[in-house]
């Protein structure tokens, strides 16, 4: 069992989950996918550039309801199932800390990080040292074949309406959900 998860957060450092998308899989085909928003107390500037999600469009998108008052509908979903994103501590910082303000304890039985995973495979130089780079969402994608387009089909098919692109949480998760794929042959 899998949750396949991608954020879209306030800043860096562990604040509040703008969007939080996941696709779960019974390690065969998708059984599950959902995209919720949330409305947030404050934006940074970089991360709204990043993203495009300022908070009066949260504010719409999520018709003004917080993380908190609507953990109940998927914290079920996180449960017994192996947590695979890119850049997994990232997106677990967050959880941890969104979930833990709700007071509810938060530990993914296993995880997978398709960003380290995915560094020798794509085999990017590293700018500063000898080795690779871990690979950006978008150059893993690019490094392992997968096409763009097939990563928005899916992001339509599971999440309906048009996807933005990176940076979306819903075509991110259809992103990490094929890299895996991808990566696990």
């Amino acid at each position: 069992m899998l949750i396949f998860v991608d954020t879209e957060t306030t800043d860096y450092r562990p604040g509040q989950i703008a969007q939080l998308t996941y696709i779960l899989s019974d390690g065969e085909q998708v059984t599950g996918a959902a995209n919720y928003y949330f409305a947030v107390e404050y934006m940074s500037a970089g991360a709204e550039m990043v993203h495009g999600l300022s908070e009066e469009l949260l504010w719409r998108l999520s018709e003004g309801r917080k993380f908190a008052e609507r953990v109940d509908e998927f914290r079920g979903a996180f449960e017994e199932r192996m947590f695979v994103a890119h850049n997994a501590p990232f997106d677990l910082g967050f959880l941890s800390a969104e979930f833990g303000r709700c007071g509810i304890p938060f530990a993914p039985s296993s995880t997978f990080c398709t960003m380290r995973m995915s560094t020798a495979a794509c085999r990017i130089a590293h700018p500063r040292r000898a080795g690779f780079k871990w690979p950006k969402l978008e150059e893993a994608v690019r490094g392992l074949g997968i096409s763009p387009d097939a990563v928005r089909q899916l992001a339509g098919e599971l999440f309906g309406g048009d996807s933005a692109g990176f940076h979306d949480a819903r075509f991110d998760t259809a992103a990490v959900y094929l890299i895996y794929r991808a990566l696990m042959g």
